[in-house]
């Protein structure tokens, strides 16, 4: 089955530091890429089905449905486990810190597992290839342009409920509010 492009990777621009973790740091522009939308098991089930599979949609999602049960099973195992060409998970932990190796209990001390992923060199190699973007705005100006639009309308059309549209997601940049040049 062939990779088809099903669209752009949509990215904001704005000011990072050039020493990240140094408040102090001298910043420079840098692009963030910007999710359009999380997909979901059932939705990657329907797209391979699409992709022209003997197997149904439901079949496919009961596959993947059981693949992430026995991934995490084989993990809670002490397991790594490589999805070949993508990427390969493994666990890591949070821990509390302590003196000596005696006082270290992994019951008490270890706070929290990770499922954490490397992304297979193949994997890089394929989605660097017959990539398209689309500069979009950054979700603060995005915020910004709703709240700027509302304020013309009569006060009786606004609600206070759509205040909060930022949902979340990755903005630690400052925007630039202008697009680049793409000629």
């Amino acid at each position: 089955m062939a990779n088809k492009v099903i669209g752009s990777i949509p990215y904001s621009l704005g000011l990072r530091p050039v020493n990240p973790g140094d408040a102090e740091s001298e910043k420079k522009i840098g692009a963030t890429l910007q999710e359009r939308e999380c997909i979901t098991l059932a939705m990657l089930a329907k797209h391979m089905a699409d992709h022209g599979t003997p197997f149904t949609h439901g079949v496919i999602q009961g596959v993947l449905t059981d693949m992430v049960s026995c991934v995490i099973e084989l993990l809670k195992g002490g397991y790594s486990v490589s999805l070949d060409g993508l990427t390969k998970f493994y666990l890591g932990a949070k821990t509390e810190l302590v003196d000596t190796v005696q006082d270290f209990n992994p019951a008490t001390h270890i706070k929290k597992l990770i499922i954490r992923s490397r992304v297979a060199s193949e994997a890089t190699t394929e989605v660097n290839t017959n990539v398209d973007y689309e500069y979009v705005m950054t979700r603060e100006e995005q915020a910004a342009a709703k709240k700027a639009a509302k304020a013309t309308l009569p006060q009786a059309e606004t609600s206070d409920d759509d205040d909060n549209d930022n949902q979340g997601g990755d903005t630690p940049d400052t925007p630039v509010n202008n697009k680049p040049d793409t000629a």
